[in-house]
């Protein structure tokens, strides 16, 4: 299965023959030291895993255990689908401090379908380790999709996320560079054809090549704040949206941009997110 079908799935790697997880693991430290210690949390991340050799399986859970990793690991063939069991690997807490909890999903119809199960070769193993679960709003579609699946369907505690998880597109005016358009001292761009994550800010008034996103703040958005948050989320958030070389110019309005409202925002605006909350 190829790269593309994981990201759509919501993972944001994923190994086929994983051995003991060394890439994996490799993957999710680059994943935590492209944040800063304070904007780091586990459900943002998930990772998949398939190996098929029996003595590998425990150093394996293990492994992705320890480093508190929210993970999904087929313990089977990936070419025949014939399967022993698949582990859920979940880091109830969302502390990164905290090892994960592992959990063995049921051998039900929705399991088999989702992880393209053709048949199970042992019986189901009734263990579930998690037990109180703090779930929030922003988790990844494929992580609700496995907590679901491992509950029943099952609510469980619920924690609102902070109301300073917002998005960039409700903070700045973006667009794909215009040919001969001068754009203003303080603009951000960020190249969204042929990219690795590029992103810079115009110490000056110019032009800009078309391979470039714009983005402009609002006005009582300092433009150097703007930018330097922006180039903080942008590794996380190319796991998730980048697809081949090429960015979207829609997803650039998707990348989160948590700076805290209270101290950003018109009153009116801070009155108005609270009472779509229903704080007030």
């Amino acid at each position: 299965m190829e790269k593309r079908y994981f990201h759509k799935k919501g993972y944001t790697a994923a190994d086929i023959t994983a051995g003991t997880g060394s890439l994996l693991i490799q993957k999710w430290w680059a994943d935590m030291t492209a944040e800063l210690p304070w904007t780091y949390v586990p459900h943002r991340y998930f990772y998949f895993a398939s190996e098929l050799a029996d003595n590998v399986i425990p150093y394996l859970l293990c492994n992705l255990a320890l480093r508190g990793m929210n993970a999904i690991v087929v313990h089977g063939d990936a070419l025949t689908g014939e399967t022993k069991q698949v582990y859920f690997i979940q880091n109830s807490k969302d502390d990164y401090l905290s090892f994960s909890d592992i959990n063995v999903m049921p051998h039900s119809k929705q399991v088999a379908e989702e992880f393209n199960v053709t048949k199970w070769l042992e019986e189901a193993i009734d263990h579930i380790e998690s037990k109180k679960i703090i779930r929030r709003k922003d988790y990844g579609p494929m992580l609700k999709r496995a907590l679901h699946m491992q509950t029943g369907g099952v609510s469980k505690p619920f924690i609102p996320p902070s109301e300073n998880q917002m998005l960039l597109g409700r903070f700045a005016t973006i667009e794909r560079a215009k040919a001969k358009k001068v754009y203003p001292k303080g603009t951000v761009v960020i190249q969204i054809s042929a990219t690795r994550g590029q992103c810079g800010m115009l110490t000056s008034s110019g032009e800009v090549g078309s391979q470039y996103a714009c983005i402009q703040f609002k006005p009582y958005i300092d433009s150097f704040t703007g930018w330097m948050k922006v180039k903080q989320e942008i590794p996380r958030w190319r796991h998730k949206y980048q697809e081949g070389l090429n960015i979207k110019l829609e997803d650039i309005c998707k990348i989160p941009f948590n700076i805290p409202i209270n101290w950003l925002l018109p009153f009116e605006e801070q009155q108005r997110l609270k009472e779509e909350r229903g704080y007030v």
